[in-house]
């Protein structure tokens, strides 16, 4: 790893195209608080980064003092890696003879540097760049994956380390990038031509799924399709005996040009709905009446309502309880508009408690349809717009025992799944 120096400011800038960063301000520790301020020339180009929590200001702010955000404005404690890859890194640093706690927000944020997810970009940029061709060696990794998870060392830990960037979540994952032919590469970097930007979930055993947690997100991905929901490509690749869920990273695109050997160079800023608002992981007070007004505010274009409130119909009727608010997000381009991001994290769970981690209209165990028809009229949804978006979430849902067949789910789990559907959304509606 690059040599370690502990930082008291850093550089941010944004990145929307290759090697033409924008300066946006500067973060310093100030009496062991973190500040931030913006440059001026950013100020005088509108475009707003997280508008709700860091309005543009020429004075100096202070970020939140919560666990999360480890005194960053949330914008910036979002390129932390969080979960599994949090965890890597601090496997990482331990063996290179560092104290994770003695590595600080600052210095976490130069390690990750040009790697990270959306287009933020942080200096002095600390991260070791991989633009290496090679093919990835995946069972070795899926082999380090799962003694780092059992608390042994690693000969691959490097290369994990590496090979995370910025995503959050407790799965192991990796960015990777994938041609026509299936060479997959390492994807934290500008990919070449031929490659499209994936993030790579490694099969891990769990408590409700089994060995088949990438197998069931898959088939959702499928059935979500189905039902109308916007969600990156997907697809399992097999590694040994066991499959891999892939899916297409919506931060990185490849511009305006149609010519499909075009690089994904060119990337859009990124902010969760959590991070908008500034929430702390485990916040309950949330609904989904507050996503729907961010996205009004933010976008100003029923469509993305439109979205939000289909996915949250089938989250309903999946029975996907881990729809927290740093499951949805919203991505700016380069002219400062903002959209609704494609639907990601889409699988079936039990919640905390057994309830959404959003609320309907207060209702977290099973909202009922006067709930979800009051939500849609607030927005200017008619009552038949509701019952056709329910209509066609349903209707694709029957599909689900094939899905889940053709996708390598067992026939027990798809069945135990299909029983916690929620397939009576309207039956109150008479």
């Amino acid at each position: 790893m690059a040599t370690f120096k502990k930082l008291k400011k850093i550089s941010v800038c944004l990145r929307f195209t290759p090697e033409n960063d924008i300066p946006v301000g500067v973060l310093a520790l100030v009496d062991g608080r973190i500040a931030f301020q913006f440059s001026r020339e950013f100020v005088k180009r509108d475009l707003q980064i997280s508008p709700f929590k860091l309005p543009f200001s020429e004075q100096a702010s202070f970020g939140p003092t919560g666990r999360y955000s480890e005194g960053l404005p949330f914008v910036f404690a979002e390129s932390l890696s969080d979960g599994w890859g949090r965890l890597v890194v601090d496997r990482f640093l331990t063996e290179n003879g560092l104290s994770p706690s003695d590595v600080g927000p600052l210095d976490r944020l130069a390690l990750i540097g040009s790697r990270g997810m959306g287009a933020l970009v942080y200096y002095p940029d600390m991260s070791e760049t991989d633009n290496s061709i090679d093919s990835l060696d995946l069972p070795g990794l899926l082999a380090g994956v799962e003694q780092v998870a059992e608390g042994a060392a690693s000969e691959v830990l490097p290369k994990l380390a590496k090979l995370g960037g910025s995503p959050g979540g407790a799965r192991p994952k990796i960015l990777v990038g994938i041609n026509s032919n299936d060479h997959i590469i390492s994807g934290t970097e500008d990919l070449p031509a031929g490659y499209v930007p994936y993030i790579v979930k490694f099969p891990v055993k769990s408590e409700v799924l089994g060995h088949y947690e990438c197998e069931t997100e898959y088939a959702y991905s499928i059935l979500a399709r189905l039902a109308g929901i916007v969600i990156p490509e997907t697809r399992l690749i097999q590694i040994g005996k066991q499959k891999a869920f892939c899916i297409q990273r919506f931060d990185r695109i490849q511009g305006s040009s149609k010519e499909t050997n075009k690089p994904f160079a060119n990337r859009v800023h990124q902010h969760t709905f959590g991070g908008l608002l500034g929430m702390e992981p485990g916040q309950s007070a949330c609904d989904y009446k507050h996503l729907l007004l961010v996205s009004t505010k933010l976008t100003g274009d029923k469509k993305n309502s439109i979205s939000l409130f289909r996915q949250m119909i089938f989250n309903i009727a999946t029975h996907n309880r881990d729809d927290h608010a740093r499951n949805f997000s919203f991505v700016m381009d380069s002219n400062g508009r903002w959209k609704a991001s494609p639907a990601y994290d889409l699988l079936f769970s039990f919640g905390p408690g057994g309830e959404h981690s959003i609320s309907v209209m207060g209702e977290y165990k099973k909202p009922a349809w006067k709930n979800i028809v009051n939500l849609g009229e607030e927005f200017g949804f008619s009552k038949s717009e509701v019952t056709g978006i329910v209509q066609e979430v349903e209707e694709a849902i029957k599909q689900w025992s094939e899905i889940a067949k053709q996708s390598g789910v067992p026939k027990a789990l798809s069945e135990k799944i299909s029983k916690n559907f929620q397939m009576t959304i309207m039956d109150d509606r008479m």
